[in-house]
């Protein structure tokens, strides 16, 4: 009992940083590229794509509590001029956690332009440049019922009595924002399993006002990130996907690196397994050295199909708390087949 309620405080300390604005994050973060960077709008080996994905974290802890992500999102390509591109594309995002249910909605359309910068006519490796950006709202919210103040705490009665005057007022702001991000994407093609790619972005450029009550500010911090990747040989059937991100919010900073092994059957209807290991190492204090925890990750591609599963082995100073138990993660992903006059060639992420 006594753990659990210092993982209470500890929580509700995380609760209050939430609302001076940490964007939620799903590890499996190579699958929903709108969320990392609008220049990856339209940069995929299709027509159009559709994902969604589904994150529980704590649970162990909270239970019905627990803090649940849900993202869903569609882009579309098609060619504007010889070998140049645009895609467009939607991304929706709904975050819901702790016992007062502080729920997070966001809503973007995303636009970019891909630009092919060498290769393509003479062999070789294909590369391009693409720059994106999204615009859209957000929606911070609470349910004000589930909370308590210290002056409706009785001393009398050593309890709560949810019946007298909280002190608190203005608890009337929707949360409702504007939202602003760009982002830029460097990347080469050398053959069907070979590619490497860059890119970084920045999120929230506006700052937007996220408080709850009137009459106050409490700005969302502009986010940056850097990411990169590729896909690396090995043989006719078995290929490297290294990924790796590294962001900083205000004053929190965080990287996620680790690699995919992935077999492919080589078949006309092909079918492919990656499995895959990554950490995520995030700053505590001052110190950029907590090591939080590993990912372990598995994937199942039959042919315009990708379901992704991940798990979080929790090593923070939870872990005694959670028995090491940290969030599960979900991923499916669609993506329609390209006429071939339209083909460009892309990076497997």
């Amino acid at each position: 009992m006594k753990q659990k309620l210092l993982f209470l405080i500890y929580f509700n300390t995380l609760l209050g940083l939430a609302l001076n604005a940490q964007d939620p994050r799903f590890s499996q973060f190579y699958t929903a590229p709108q969320l990392l960077n609008p220049a990856l709008t339209g940069v995929f080996d299709g027509e159009y794509r559709i994902n969604v994905h589904y994150r529980n974290q704590w649970n162990s802890i909270l239970n019905k509590s627990a803090f649940v992500g849900y993202a869903a999102g569609g882009d579309y390509r098609y060619n504007v001029a010889d070998n140049d591109y645009a895609g467009f594309g939607l991304q929706l995002l709904n975050q819901n956690s702790g016992d007062g249910d502080l729920a997070r909605t966001q809503a973007h359309l995303n636009g970019s332009y891909i630009k092919q910068l060498g290769g393509g006519s003479y062999g070789g490796p294909d590369y391009y440049l693409a720059a994106g950006a999204q615009l859209g709202f957000g929606q911070l919210s609470t349910n004000w019922n589930k909370y308590w103040f210290s002056k409706q705490y009785d001393a009398n009665s050593q309890s709560v009595n949810t019946g007298l005057n909280s002190g608190e007022s203005g608890q009337n702001r929707s949360g409702t924002y504007l939202d602003f991000g760009v982002g830029l994407l460097w990347y080469a093609v050398f053959d069907e399993k070979s590619s490497i790619y860059f890119g970084g972005s920045l999120a929230h450029l506006n700052k937007p006002n996220i408080s709850l009550y009137d009459n106050s500010n409490e700005n969302l911090y502009s986010k940056w990130t850097f990411h990169g990747g590729g896909e690396f040989k090995l043989s006719p059937y078995l290929s490297l996907l290294p990924n790796a991100y590294f962001t900083g919010q205000g004053p929190s900073l965080e990287t996620v690196f680790g690699t995919s092994i992935r077999y492919s059957n080589g078949d006309w209807q092909e079918f492919s397994i990656r499995a895959g290991t990554f950490g995520r190492v995030n700053n505590r204090l001052d110190k950029f050295n907590n090591f939080e925890s590993t990912i372990v990750s598995l994937a199942f591609e039959f042919e315009r199909w990708m379901m992704g599963i991940s798990y979080d082995i929790n090593f923070s100073d939870l872990q005694r708390v959670t028995n090491s138990r940290g969030s599960f993660e979900l991923a499916l992903i669609y993506t329609a087949k390209e006429r071939k006059r339209y083909r460009v060639k892309c990076p497997t992420f």
